[in-house]
Order: C-alpha cells, then sequence, then structure tokens
C-alpha cells in the first residue's frame, strides 16, 4: 500500500511540474510604471523608432476598457515611441495569445515569434485597436515576441500598447522524465516491493 501511495505521489508530482498557465494584465498596473524585469518569467524593453528607455503603462481611453497596457512610449504612452515592444522569456513558452491595442493602424503592425537561437518562427498583422480575441500561437519553443507598429521613424510613430499576455511556461521541462523512465521508476519500486515481501516472509 506505502509503495502505491509512493507512486501516486510521484506522478502528481511530475504532472504538477510539467506546465503552468499564465495570465499577465498590464492594465492593472498604474499609469506611467516602467516595465523591466518586474516579473519573474520575462523582461521587457523597447527597441527601433524615436524612443528608447522602459516601455511604460498607459491608458489611452477609459482605464477600465481594453485599452491601454504596456506601451511602446517610455513617457507614458505619449509620443516619441518606440517602433518595437519586446518581451523575452526566460525560457521557452507555448499556447502564447494576447490582446491588443492599437491607438494608431498604418495596415503595417505586426507581431513576431523567435526562437531561442533569435530564428523567426512565425508573423503575423496586428488588427486594429481593442483587438478581443486572443491570438493562439500553433508553434511552441517561443522564447521573445515583438510587436511593431510598422515604422521606424517619423510619421509613422504610432503608439500601441500589450493589454494581456497569456502562456503556458514550463522552467523545468527537461526535468520531467519520460514514459521510458517513468516505467523504470515503477519496475524498480514494484521490485523493491516484491523483495521486502519475500524477505518479510
Amino acid at each position: 500500500m506505502k509503495i502505491k501511495l509512493v507512486v501516486a505521489s510521484l506522478f502528481f508530482a511530475v504532472a504538477s511540474l510539467s506546465a503552468h498557465a499564465t495570465t499577465v494584465d498590464f492594465r492593472t498596473l498604474a499609469v506611467g510604471t516602467a516595465v523591466t524585469n518586474q516579473y519573474q518569467d520575462f523582461t521587457a524593453s523597447l527597441s527601433g523608432g524615436n524612443a528608447s528607455g522602459a516601455p511604460t503603462i498607459a491608458y489611452y481611453t477609459d482605464p477600465t476598457s481594453i485599452a491601454g497596457g504596456l506601451s511602446n512610449s517610455p513617457t507614458n504612452g505619449q509620443y516619441p515611441t518606440a517602433q518595437f515592444i519586446n518581451i523575452k522569456f526566460t525560457s521557452a513558452v507555448d499556447a502564447l495569445s494576447f490582446n491588443f491595442d492599437n491607438e494608431g493602424y498604418n495596415g503595417l503592425n505586426a507581431w513576431f515569434t523567435y526562437d531561442a537561437n533569435n530564428q523567426l518562427l512565425e508573423t503575423g498583422a496586428l488588427a486594429t485597436r481593442d483587438l478581443i480575441t486572443a491570438l493562439q500561437f500553433g508553434t511552441g519553443g517561443i522564447s521573445s515576441i515583438s510587436f511593431s507598429n510598422g515604422f521606424a521613424t517619423g510619421e509613422g510613430n504610432w503608439t500601441q500598447a500589450l493589454s494581456i499576455l497569456n502562456y503556458n511556461f514550463a522552467p523545468i521541462q527537461a526535468d520531467v522524465p519520460e514514459p521510458a523512465s517513468t516505467m523504470l521508476l515503477g519496475l524498480g519500486l514494484a521490485g523493491l516491493a516484491a523483495a521486502r515481501r519475500r524477505k518479510s516472509i
């Protein structure tokens, strides 16, 4: 009986450590909050365009609506803005989705996902503002995602914001036993139980 309990506990531990789903709603942060490395799963940064520094929280309309979040501006969503908002995960993720707010739309707004070697995995267009339906990515092994406003300089300096980010993150995925290893562990425990029973007879 004790052996069965040990095996059940091991399987439960393996299952619970394999992955966890995370949702980050940037709209819960105060306006002007700079976001860099406050989250243990990822870091945030800006690149390209006319601005540099940390992305900050901005609300463009009603703070209770989808509008706003982590903006491509270092000054509360004001101009100048950077071309890219970048999210870099500390380990590869899957089941990535997001809600996004484009305050200016030029038809060139896009997202890009990359693997650990910075190779492009997928890309796609960003719709107009208040994208309510989260985008679901088919590719796993995503190490970073970038959101572009389409222009590096001047007249296309649109403001935009990442409102909600969802992902599955498994920081100890490599430690999870493969099915064959789990079977060997089970057989070993069964052997120990049999040996113990024989010894007690």
